[in-house]
């Protein structure tokens, strides 16, 4: 498996990457995933990316921050369906 050939099912064989390589990745968060999984998993029209406007005020980690101004996330997914017609709710918010 190369990491450009990727798929999101394969996700799950890195996790013992993730224990091995520890916090010290380029990103700052606990994994890096190559720059257009998410685009060619859910199609580049299906990914949304957000703008600092976007972010609610107590999200402050800039590694988060950054994935979702840069990665995006998908618009629908089977756990979750993005309303991009408003800001980026906290998860309180979001199970409020």
């Amino acid at each position: 498996m190369t990491m450009g050939t990727m798929g999101l099912t394969d996700l799950n064989d890195l996790t013992d990457l993730t224990v091995t390589a520890g916090p010290a990745t380029l990103s700052g968060l606990a994994l890096d995933l190559p720059a257009l999984l998410l685009d060619e998993e859910f199609g580049q029209s299906k990914v949304w990316r957000f703008e600092d406007f976007d972010f609610p005020a107590t999200l402050t980690h800039e590694p988060t921050r950054r994935f979702l101004r840069d990665m995006g996330l998908p618009e629908e997914h089977a756990l979750f369906q993005l309303d991009t017609d408003i800001p980026l709710p906290t998860l309180a918010e979001y199970y409020a």
